[in-house]
């Protein structure tokens, strides 16, 4: 029994380790692209090419986070995919129903969080909502993931990682490539702006 408390020890202690040696980007990620505003974000033209790097996250390729989904099994996968939203007197903010759209199994869909402006309101959301999937640890592994050159995501990881979190992960390859290697996906549904906050 010591021996397997010592192991799981040792692997608790090396997974700050691997995510170390991996490249974290730095601020000068993003330097020498267009409409970046003034705060670090892309605020235009989201499909376009994208950086090799994210400041204070590492850049995933398909085959790498498939491995880094094995190695840790309760990796949390952000889809931050944009929606339409309403604001109106008679009406609660929410979504506006699009078409059917399909993600990575086990994502958890936080609409325009990676926009590049975002007001209070949603700005605290996804602060709540990584605090309530991550149970408040900031070392716990975050993905965030769009689109194929979709900024969106390079945002919300940007975002995710000055908050405080320390083991953000950037899926650049995004769904297109996941589903045209043959990958499982399921339908997205939103997570609720307000009201009934979902599942974990």
């Amino acid at each position: 029994m010591l021996r397997g408390l010592l192991f799981c020890s040792l692997l608790a202690g090396a997974w700050p380790a691997l995510h170390a040696q991996a490249t974290v980007g730095d601020e000068s990620c993003g330097e020498g692209f267009r409409h970046i505003n003034e705060d670090g974000y892309r605020e235009e033209h989201y499909m376009s090419r994208t950086p090799d790097c994210v400041p204070g996250g590492v850049r995933l390729d398909t085959a790498e986070l498939r491995s880094l989904i094995q190695r840790q099994p309760d990796v949390l996968l952000f889809d931050v995919m944009a929606a339409q939203d309403h604001i109106l007197p008679d009406l609660e903010r929410g979504w506006i129903p699009g078409d059917e759209r399909r993600h990575l199994p086990d994502s958890v869909w936080l609409p325009n969080v990676g926009l590049g402006w975002i007001d209070d309101e949603i700005r605290a959301w996804f602060a709540a909502r990584l605090r309530y999937y991550s149970d408040g640890d900031r070392a716990h592994p975050l993905v965030f993931y769009c689109l194929q050159d979709c900024w969106m995501a390079w945002n919300a990881a940007r975002r995710a990682a000055r908050m405080g979190y320390t083991a953000v992960y950037w899926y650049a390859d995004g769904i297109d490539v996941w589903v045209d290697s043959g990958l499982p996906t399921t339908i997205a549904e939103p997570v609720p702006l307000r009201g009934n906050r979902g599942k974990k």
